[in-house]
C-alpha cells in the first residue's frame, strides 16, 4: 500500500478570536472501529500491543482528516472565545463543524461581573458548512468591559457513526490502514501527497 501525507494548509481566519478544543472524541466516539480497521489490514486479536496501535491509528487518521476538511468528524467539545461580540449586532461564526448544539454564551459585562447570555437573547443557524449565531430578533449583543477573551462561545460539534457521510467514512478507514501498514519509524518508501485522498476530501472543505 502507498503511503501519503496531507498538505495541511487549511487555514482559519477569525479577528480576535482564538478557538480550543475542551472534550476531544473518546475510543467509543471514533468513527471507525477497531473492527472496521481489521477488514482493511491483518490484525491479530491476540496481540494487545496491535490493538492499541490499530486504536491510536483510527485517531491520528480521524485527526489528520479534520486538520485537512476543517471539520469535526466527531463529537467534541470547543471553546470559540472573543474580545467582544461583533459590532452592529453581527454574526458569531463558528469553526469546526457540523455543529450540534451552542451550549453557554458566557461574557464580561461593563461592571466587570461574568453574565451567561440567556438563550431567549441569540439565535443559532446550524448550516453545516457554516454555523453561525446572531442575536435574536429586536435584540443586539450586550456590551462587554474593555479588554481581552470577554465573550466565550461553548458549543458541541461532531459528526456521530450514524451521521458521518459515507465519503468521509471511507477516507478515515484509508487514511487509518495506510499509517498502520506504514508505522515503523524506519521505512524505505517516501510519504507524498496522495491526489485520490485529497479528491475525495476536496468537497468537505470548509473555510
Amino acid at each position: 500500500m502507498s503511503s501519503f501525507i496531507f498538505q495541511d494548509d487549511h487555514l482559519h481566519s477569525g479577528l480576535n478570536a482564538s478557538l480550543a478544543l475542551v472534550t476531544p472524541p473518546t475510543e467509543e466516539d471514533e468513527p471507525v472501529s477497531i473492527d472496521d480497521l481489521k477488514a482493511q489490514v491483518w490484525l491479530d486479536d491476540d496481540v494487545d500491543v496491535q490493538v492499541t496501535r490499530a486504536s491510536k491509528m483510527i485517531s491520528a487518521a480521524r485527526g489528520q482528516c479534520e486538520r485537512w476538511t476543517g471539520r469535526s468528524l466527531a463529537p467534541q467539545t470547543y471553546t470559540l472565545t472573543l474580545d467582544q461580540f461583533p459590532l452592529d449586532s453581527g454574526y458569531i461564526y463558528l469553526r469546526k463543524p457540523p455543529v450540534t448544539a451552542v451550549t453557554s454564551i458566557t461574557y464580561i459585562d461593563t461592571n466587570g461581573q461574568q453574565q451567561t447570555l440567556n438563550v431567549s437573547n441569540y439565535q443559532v443557524d446550524l448550516n453545516p458548512n457554516g454555523p453561525r449565531i446572531a442575536p435574536a430578533p429586536n435584540s443586539s449583543w450586550p456590551s462587554t468591559k474593555d479588554g481581552i477573551s470577554r465573550v466565550v462561545v461553548t458549543y458541541a460539534a461532531g459528526y456521530t457513526e450514524e451521521t458521518l457521510p459515507p465519503e468521509l467514512y471511507e477516507v478515515i478507514i484509508e487514511v487509518a490502514a495506510d499509517k498502520f501498514y506504514n508505522r515503523s519509524a524506519q521505512t524505505d518508501e517516501q510519504l507524498y501527497p496522495n491526489s485520490h485522498i485529497e479528491a475525495m476530501l476536496w468537497p468537505w472543505r470548509v473555510v
